[in-house]
């Protein structure tokens, strides 16, 4: 019975070892490649003077109680002070643990900060201003 047990275990720590990746943060991985790559690209540099770089954005910093709206509410299109018409699809299909998840992706990957906590994107997200108000429009 115990070389029974001793097996499961080691098989066990084998196929976590071998299933696991180099970061906790894998669905946010996921869903930044599925939701936000298309635009943003895979290192998050945009595409110049068309797609804006999160790799440069104050959002993550600065305006992180802004993220969770952005991302689930998207932007309207807006005139960037080079006059270039830009704007960001809405994600209604993300759920506030997924919009958590890919905050918490960049956040701590790509800029070695704080993760957020899934009950602080819930509240932020309840008390997103009203489409045609966000983001100063």
């Amino acid at each position: 019975m115990k070389l029974i047990s001793s097996v499961v275990i080691i098989l066990f720590v084998i196929a976590c070892t071998v299933g696991c990746d180099d970061h906790i943060y894998i669905q946010g991985e996921r869903l930044y490649e599925y939701h936000c790559q298309n635009c943003h690209m895979s290192d998050g540099s945009g595409l110049e003077q068309v797609i804006p770089s999160i790799k440069e954005s104050t959002y993550f910093h600065e305006k992180i109680d802004s993220l969770p709206c952005l991302i689930r509410h998207g932007r309207p299109e807006y005139m960037t002070s080079d006059s270039i018409l830009l704007n960001m699809p809405v994600n209604y299909n993300l759920t506030e643990y997924e919009i958590t998840n890919i905050i918490n992706y960049l956040r701590v990957v790509w800029y070695e900060d704080e993760p957020i906590n899934i009950n602080k994107t819930r509240v932020l997200l309840q008390d997103c201003p009203i489409p045609a108000m966000r983001y100063g429009q």
